[in-house]
């Protein structure tokens, strides 16, 4: 079968052209595309200030992360993670072919596998009229003409992506059955209203399914129509910006001036980690001021009893006591506690924590383990002694006999 996926600049072509991917390798199929799929976390810089930020314990080979404090942030999950969180299913080797620009302007076929009957190829090629344009390959292929009349005997399925149908080669066109248009709802605004779609319908893609032969008559109808939920995870499985074909532009030379012109303009700076923290403390402390109880007593510093409003007066802690109480606690609370030990395959193993899983050749608190033990991992400092880490364990729950209950 061969389809095509129309539609505008960022209607959801490449986006709807990935999830059918994705939903494909899941059930066990193999796929052929010229998209850049990102299997791994990696960091994607043009929208970094739309996407949040989380840590990678490791760097990833062949991934574009974000160094910053002898740590490794990523803002994508990457293929592989959105097969196990969306389908519980672990992606194998040689399920993803990659098609390189000089392999599609060629004899496409030649690099195609062939599929079963049960489990067809699919095959996906993005900017399709790249290579299969009306206007500059007005005699096309004609071993490849043949080899689209018999892939659906070759069990292997075809999608073309472009962004008008008629731009493809004519012959090309005949052999295609269906016809995909994609709008986005989050960007088109509402007919006649010219306002934007409310909430839900702003997070889908309305999608249409048009007869590939039927296409363009007058009173054509579509065979079905649809809305597909935008999930933002299938952002960070591909390169929204890639360029299959090289165009020549000019480089260096600056083109955003933003701020700069403008004279009354005033920077507006950011709170800091520690400012942030101030203000929300000073905002609980008011509202502690504020609803406090009209008969609540304030403990003086360094008194033994103070009058609790009602002329009785009860006992009071020290001060200086309450202090050094406080700070016996802080030094025992850790942010990190050891769990388990884990041996995987190789022997290795790795160590299980609150907050991850360490191995050997990961980073850890600015460390490189060097070797994982029992409870720890050895690592060589700045003066090049080899050290050992230990994690603290993990505390113990205590149980009180007064309400049984956890504290």
């Amino acid at each position: 079968m061969i389809e095509a996926f129309v539609g505008l600049i960022g209607g959801g072509k490449t986006f709807s052209a990935v999830a059918r991917i994705a939903e494909y390798v899941a059930s066990g199929g193999v796929v052929c595309t010229n998209i850049e799929i990102m299997m791994e976390p990696w960091f994607n810089y043009r929208y970094a200030d739309k996407l949040k930020r989380f840590r990678v314990s490791y760097p990833v080979d062949g991934a574009n992360l974000h160094f910053e404090n002898n740590k490794f942030y990523a803002n994508a999950c990457g293929f592989r993670k959105y097969l196990l969180d969306r389908y519980q299913w672990e992606l194998k080797e040689g399920q993803i072919i990659d098609l390189k620009s000089e392999q599609i302007s060629g004899n496409l076929h030649e690099y195609l596998p062939a599929g079963t009957a049960d489990k067809p190829v699919l095959v996906v090629i993005d900017e399709a009229v790249d290579w299969f344009d009306s206007e500059d390959r007005a005699e096309a292929n004609r071993e490849f003409l043949t080899f689209l009349r018999y892939s659906r005997k070759l069990c292997i399925d075809i999608i073309m992506i472009a962004q008008e149908f008629t731009e493809l080669n004519k012959r090309i066109r005949n052999q295609v059955q269906w016809v995909w248009t994609f709008k986005d709802l989050g960007t088109e605004r509402i007919p006649v209203f010219r306002r934007r779609y409310p909430v839900p319908w702003r997070y889908n893609i309305a999608c249409a399914q048009w007869s590939g032969r039927r296409w363009g008559k007058d009173a054509e109808e579509p065979v079905r129509v649809e809305m597909r939920w935008k999930d933002q995870r299938i952002f960070g499985c591909y390169r929204t910006e890639e360029l299959f074909r090289e165009v020549k532009v000019l480089r260096d030379v600056k083109t955003d001036y933003s701020g700069e012109g403008n004279l009354n303009q005033r920077s507006k700076k950011k709170m800091n980690k520690f400012e942030r923290l101030m203000l929300a403390a000073s905002i609980v402390v008011s509202c502690c001021a504020l609803f406090r109880p009209a008969g609540a007593a304030v403990i003086p510093s360094g008194s033994s009893a103070v009058s609790d409003g009602s002329g009785k007066e009860v006992a009071a802690i020290d001060a200086k006591a309450l202090a050094a109480l406080i700070a016996e606690i802080e030094e025992k609370v850790e942010d990190e506690f050891y769990i388990s030990y884990v041996s995987d395959v190789s022997g290795k193993g790795c160590i299980k924590t609150n907050l991850g899983q360490y191995r050997n050749g990961d980073l850890h608190k600015g460390n490189y383990i060097l070797r994982i033990v029992e409870n720890g991992y050895m690592y060589m400092n700045e003066a090049g002694e080899l050290k050992y880490f230990k994690f603290h364990p993990q505390p113990r729950k205590i149980v009180t006999e007064d309400d049984g209950g956890i504290s």
